[in-house]
Parts: structure tokens; C-alpha cells; sequence
């Protein structure tokens, strides 16, 4: 089940007079330029998976992953992303850090955008304000505006499991339920396959207590991802349903793309066809 979706001449031929040198150096300026954008793009994965990293060890209240489950998923996912161990170290010693300095706060901004689509804007940084005038911006720029929306999404706590060797999903359903899970299904790709894993949502205040139940011995399935998530509810998705063709679509698409490049944005949440 997708709870929320998360986008981005050649000349006519004729004479040239261009020299050798020229090309070459056109060729490398495109090189260059190419390695920038790449660069840039690595940059922004390392600086998601470090602010993943802070986020989860100060709610989980423990630097240590022997003793925070969403701090060492964190770090599993930040490994496999392979962000650099100079970075997670450097994004550890953040998070035990008492300097104001590297306080990081949660900001959450309701938005509607083109369509009358709703949205969940989710921040963590160490400058409020100077992430409210980006987010503010963005949807300015991009026909969205804040507005109250927080009343058609329902907010959950969502456990991604991949079930031990041998284990079936009606193990996994009865040990969530008996937990306090509210619902236990597949867990669907964008394409609507399954790969085995699981999906389970809770309350969210119950979410650490289900995931620890899940992955600790003697059951030790492995939790892929534990975080909460704002889900849509019925109404919100009928009454946001964009055609994927029309013009509406095309510009909450690229406005929900500007947020989530946004540095301090963490996650937008959203409702209908996106």
C-alpha cells in the first residue's frame, strides 16, 4: 500500500568554424558542469541520511543503536546509500551535542497547492525562520499556499518489515495485532508488486513498542523502516484526484519536487494521484 507519494537541441546541421581547441574546451565545460549537478546531488543524499541519523537518535532518546531501533536503521540505510563513515560519525557526534548551535527543530506546515491539493510539509532544522521563508517561498513561487489541511490526513506510525527466513506473513499479522497494530498488509512497490515485505500501521505512540516486538528475539524479523506518516484520508484523495495529463498535475508535481529539494525538507506528504 503507497501511503504517500514522494519528480525532476540538437542544432541543424551546417558549417562550423569552431576550432578543435573550442570544442574541447565546450566539451569539458559540459563535463564539468555534468559532475557539478552529480556532486550536488550526492551532497544533498549525504545531508538527508545525516539529518535521518540526528533526527533518529534525539527522538529515540540514545546515540547508541544497540539501544534506539530507529537510529540503527538510520544508520543501516545510510550505510547502504554509502555515505561517507567521516559523515555519520560527524552526524553522531551532532546529535549528543548540547551546543545550541545544533539544536535541530521540527517545523510542520500545511499547504494546499495547484489543484487544491493538500500537503504536509515536514522540516527539521537549526533555523526556524529562515525555513519558514524557504517553504513559504517555494509555494509562492508555485501557486500553493498555507492553508489548514491537517484535518484530511491521519497521522500513523508505519513499520516496513522483511519477515525472518521461513517465517509467513500470518506470523508477522498475528504477533503485530497482538502487539497493538492497527492494520497489517503487503507491502506494495509504486507498480503494485511485492517483494515480501510487510507493512504495518500503528498508533503513533505505539510504533516503537510494535517494532521492537517484531524484530527482538525470538522473532527477529528485520524492520526496513519505522517513521510516522501522514495518510490521506478518503475524502482528500477523492476530492484531490488530479488527471496525470492536466496542467494542474504538471505544477503540484514540480511544487512538491521544489519542497523536497529543499535542504531542510524532510518529507511532504500529500493526497490524490501524485
Amino acid at each position: 500500500m503507497a501511503l504517500a507519494l514522494r519528480l525532476r537541441t540538437a542544432l541543424p546541421r551546417g558549417f562550423s568554424t569552431s576550432s578543435t581547441v573550442f570544442s574541447g574546451h565546450n566539451r569539458w565545460s559540459k563535463i564539468s558542469k555534468g559532475k557539478g549537478v552529480q556532486d550536488a546531488k550526492k551532497s544533498q543524499l549525504y545531508s538527508r541520511h545525516m539529518t535521518d541519523i540526528i533526527g533518529a537518535a534525539r527522538r529515540g532518546g540514545s546515540s547508541d543503536p544497540a539501544n534506539n531501533l530507529a537510529l540503527s536503521i538510520a544508520l543501516r540505510k545510510a550505510k547502504m546509500a554509502d555515505v561517507p563513515k567521516d559523515k555519520i560519525e560527524a552526524a553522531l557526534t551532532r546529535a549528543s551535542s548540547t551546543s545550541t548551535e545544533d539544536a535541530l527543530h521540527s517545523s510542520v506546515f500545511e499547504a494546499i497547492g495547484p489543484g487544491s491539493v493538500p500537503m504536509i510539509i515536514e522540516c527539521l532544522s537549526n533555523n526556524v525562520n529562515r525555513t519558514s521563508k524557504a517553504v513559504k517561498e517555494i509555494l509562492n513561487d508555485r501557486g500553493g499556499r498555507l492553508a489548514p489541511v491537517a484535518y484530511l490526513f491521519d497521522r500513523k506510525g508505519s513499520i516496513i518489515v522483511k519477515p525472518r527466513e521461513g517465517a509467513t506473513f500470518e506470523h508477522v499479522f498475528e504477533l503485530a495485532v497482538d502487539a497493538g497494530a492497527e492494520s497489517v498488509e503487503e507491502a506494495l512497490s509504486e507498480s503494485g508488486t511485492s517483494d515480501g515485505e510487510i507493512e504495518i500501521l500503528t498508533e503513533p505512540s505505539q510504533l516503537s513498542k510494535i517494532a521492537s516486538s517484531l524484530s527482538s528475539e525470538p522473532h527477529s524479523h528485520v524492520i526496513q523502516s519505522m517513521e510516522f506518516v501522514y495518510i490521506p484520508t478518503d475524502a482528500a484523495v477523492e476530492s484531490s484526484s488530479l488527471a496525470q495529463d492536466s496542467d494542474d498535475f504538471a505544477k503540484a508535481s514540480t511544487l512538491i519536487q521544489h519542497l523536497r529539494d529543499e535542504p531542510d525538507c524532510v518529507n511532504v506528504w500529500t493526497a490524490g494521484t501524485l
